[in-house]
Protein backbone atom coordinates (compact mmCIF):
# COMPACT_ATOMS: atom_id res chain seq x y z
CA UNK A 1 0.00 0.00 0.00
CA UNK A 2 1.25 3.67 -0.76
CA UNK A 3 2.72 5.92 2.01
CA UNK A 4 0.26 7.75 3.30
CA UNK A 5 -2.63 5.60 4.28
CA UNK A 6 -5.69 4.13 2.38
CA UNK A 7 -5.24 4.12 -1.34
CA UNK A 8 -8.16 6.47 -2.02
CA UNK A 9 -5.95 9.28 0.04
CA UNK A 10 -2.95 8.76 -2.17
CA UNK A 11 -1.83 10.45 -5.07
CA UNK A 12 1.42 7.67 -5.00
CA UNK A 13 -0.20 4.12 -6.11
CA UNK A 14 2.24 1.37 -7.34
CA UNK A 15 2.15 -0.27 -11.01
CA UNK A 16 0.78 -3.14 -9.05
CA UNK A 17 -2.24 -1.21 -7.17
CA UNK A 18 -3.02 0.56 -10.64
CA UNK A 19 -3.19 -2.45 -12.82
CA UNK A 20 -4.35 -5.08 -10.08
CA UNK A 21 -6.79 -2.64 -8.46
CA UNK A 22 -8.46 -0.22 -11.09
CA UNK A 23 -11.67 -0.26 -11.17
CA UNK A 24 -12.35 -1.40 -14.39
CA UNK A 25 -10.06 -4.21 -13.77
CA UNK A 26 -12.54 -5.01 -10.48
CA UNK A 27 -15.84 -4.82 -13.18
CA UNK A 28 -14.12 -7.10 -14.97
CA UNK A 29 -12.48 -5.75 -18.21
CA UNK A 30 -9.23 -7.15 -19.43
CA UNK A 31 -6.17 -5.39 -19.09
CA UNK A 32 -5.50 -5.10 -22.64
CA UNK A 33 -8.37 -3.41 -23.21
CA UNK A 34 -8.35 -0.87 -20.69
CA UNK A 35 -4.68 0.11 -22.05
CA UNK A 36 -6.38 0.74 -25.65
CA UNK A 37 -9.04 3.15 -24.40
CA UNK A 38 -6.73 4.91 -22.04
CA UNK A 39 -4.49 5.43 -25.11
CA UNK A 40 -7.84 6.33 -27.17
CA UNK A 41 -8.68 8.59 -24.83
CA UNK A 42 -5.40 10.06 -24.27
CA UNK A 43 -4.99 10.40 -28.37
CA UNK A 44 -8.55 11.99 -28.60
CA UNK A 45 -7.81 14.80 -26.26
CA UNK A 46 -4.47 15.59 -27.70
CA UNK A 47 -5.85 15.50 -31.21
CA UNK A 48 -8.94 17.88 -30.03
CA UNK A 49 -7.04 19.75 -27.96
CA UNK A 50 -4.19 20.80 -30.78
CA UNK A 51 -7.24 21.31 -33.73
CA UNK A 52 -8.44 24.35 -30.96
CA UNK A 53 -4.81 25.25 -30.71
CA UNK A 54 -4.58 24.55 -26.74
CA UNK A 55 -1.25 24.49 -25.55
CA UNK A 56 0.14 20.83 -25.00
CA UNK A 57 0.76 21.84 -21.11
CA UNK A 58 -2.63 22.07 -20.95
CA UNK A 59 -3.43 18.97 -22.70
CA UNK A 60 -1.53 17.25 -20.86
CA UNK A 61 -2.88 18.54 -17.34
CA UNK A 62 -6.37 17.08 -18.92
CA UNK A 63 -5.05 13.58 -20.23
CA UNK A 64 -3.70 13.14 -16.06
CA UNK A 65 -6.82 14.59 -14.80
CA UNK A 66 -8.44 11.50 -16.85
CA UNK A 67 -6.18 8.84 -16.10
CA UNK A 68 -6.50 9.84 -12.17
CA UNK A 69 -10.19 10.16 -12.40
CA UNK A 70 -10.44 6.06 -14.07
CA UNK A 71 -7.89 5.31 -10.99
CA UNK A 72 -10.73 5.50 -9.00
CA UNK A 73 -13.95 4.98 -11.30
CA UNK A 74 -14.59 2.36 -14.13
CA UNK A 75 -14.41 2.51 -17.64
CA UNK A 76 -17.09 0.17 -17.66
CA UNK A 77 -19.61 2.44 -15.66
CA UNK A 78 -18.32 5.89 -16.86
CA UNK A 79 -18.18 6.51 -20.61
CA UNK A 80 -14.98 7.87 -21.63
CA UNK A 81 -16.63 10.22 -24.19
CA UNK A 82 -18.53 11.84 -21.83
CA UNK A 83 -15.36 12.74 -19.70
CA UNK A 84 -12.83 13.05 -22.49
CA UNK A 85 -15.76 15.91 -23.99
CA UNK A 86 -15.62 17.71 -20.50
CA UNK A 87 -11.98 17.88 -19.95
CA UNK A 88 -12.12 19.37 -23.88
CA UNK A 89 -14.48 22.04 -23.21
CA UNK A 90 -12.81 23.19 -19.81
CA UNK A 91 -9.62 23.39 -21.82
CA UNK A 92 -11.26 25.45 -24.00
CA UNK A 93 -13.13 27.51 -21.33
CA UNK A 94 -9.58 28.05 -19.41
CA UNK A 95 -8.43 29.34 -22.00
CA UNK A 96 -11.37 31.42 -23.43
Amino acid sequence: MAEGGERGRSWYLSKEEIEEGSPSRKDGMPAAREAQLRSVYSSYIRDVGRRLGVPDITIATGTVLCHRFYLHQSLLKNEWQDLENVVVFGLVDILG
